[in-house]
């Protein structure tokens, strides 16, 4: 047998990211609807359970996009959300969703004035990237950041990559994800300007960590 344990947030991104791809999946006719959305289903009750605020902002973020995105198909698509809706506020007003006042509770002890600490850590990250000149561009190579500053962790993707990779390394990073994400369509013989569902991905991941984090 094997155990295998994750962080909280880093469940919370997987099962927020996993939830955009199966919605890909549904939407494109991929993978059977009641599959799919059961799911949806089990992903929703793991990011949940995870109390992380990165979760729910990262799936508010998904839900107002598929709002923006859904033309025609708006009505079934607000009809789906808003039964969801009912269903968790039921079950949490017949307090079977203790979890709900947990969530809740962190959201209400967040520190504004310094974003629950975001900005401390933003400017002790600067300090590490500008410090040095010739690693603003090579990068310093290590993952345990502890090394260089007062923090285990920049909460945020692009300073942990520059921090890591530096300015070349990084835009070799950002190339190579265009790179292989414009040969996946290839080969999957489709296009994202095709279908705007295509970007859920991309913005959860990207805009998630970045944007989630720093705000929340």
């Amino acid at each position: 047998s094997m155990l295998i344990s994750f962080h909280v947030n880093d469940l919370a991104v997987l099962c927020a990211s996993g939830i955009s791809l199966l919605v890909i999946l549904i939407l494109n006719k991929y993978v059977n609807t009641v599959i799919g959305v059961a799911g949806i289903i089990y992903l929703l009750l793991v990011g949940i359970l995870t109390q992380s605020r990165t979760f729910v902002l990262m799936v508010a973020l998904l839900v107002v996009y598929l709002a923006l995105i859904s033309g025609k198909n708006r009505w079934i698509y607000m009809l789906c959300i808003s039964t969801v809706a009912i269903v968790v506020v039921s079950l949490y007003n017949a307090g079977d969703l203790p979890v709900i006042d947990a969530i809740l509770s962190r959201f209400e002890a967040t520190d504004m004035e310094t974003m629950n600490g975001r900005t401390d850590i933003i400017a002790a990250y600067n300090e590490v990237i500008f410090s040095n000149p010739i690693r603003l561009f090579t990068g310093y190579g290590v993952l345990d950041y502890r090394l260089y500053s007062t923090v285990g962790s920049a909460h945020n993707g692009s300073q942990e990559m520059l921090v890591s990779c530096g300015v070349i390394g990084s835009l070799c990073l950002v190339y190579w994800s265009y790179f292989f994400g414009k040969t996946a369509q290839r080969k999957a013989g489709c296009s994202l300007g095709k279908n705007l569902i295509n970007y859920a991905p991309l913005l959860t991941v990207f805009l998630g960590i970045q944007g989630t984090q720093f705000v929340s």
